[in-house]
């Protein structure tokens, strides 16, 4: 008979068994095409809020809720001023998992309540 304690051996066979069901969870995943198609990215924009003399941020928050994860996210945000003049303020994430959010904020010197502002995600890489 060994000299391993009990309590090593139960041990032992639970950490065996953590690792085959992961390695089960894993395969299975990978199987069903988990992580696999398009992002499907969503921006959501919050009143904008002063900065001073430094101007003015825009908060979002970006929504993953495709079934792939996005790398490299680059996000936009537009706003139309009424005389016509355009301002751009744009941000990158660079990661957003299948189901995540990120938050972040739009720079703007023009105060955006002035205008119409519209957001939208430009591209992004398979990570």
């Amino acid at each position: 008979m060994s000299d391993t304690p009990i309590v090593e051996r139960v041990l032992g066979l639970v950490g065996a068994a953590l690792v085959l069901v992961m390695a089960g969870y894993l395969l299975v995943a990978a199987w069903n095409g988990e992580g696999r198609g398009t992002p499907a990215v969503t921006v959501v924009l919050a009143p904008a809020q002063s900065l001073g003399g430094a101007g003015w941020v825009v908060p979002f928050r970006a929504l993953n809720q495709g079934s792939a994860p996005a790398a490299g996210l680059r996000l936009e945000a537009e706003l139309v001023l009424p005389d016509g003049r355009r301002e751009r303020g744009e941000a990158v994430i660079d990661y957003l998992a299948s189901g995540a959010e990120q938050e972040g904020g739009f720079f703007f010197a023009t105060d955006p309540g002035s205008g119409r502002l519209a957001s939208r995600a430009l591209g992004y890489v398979q990570p």
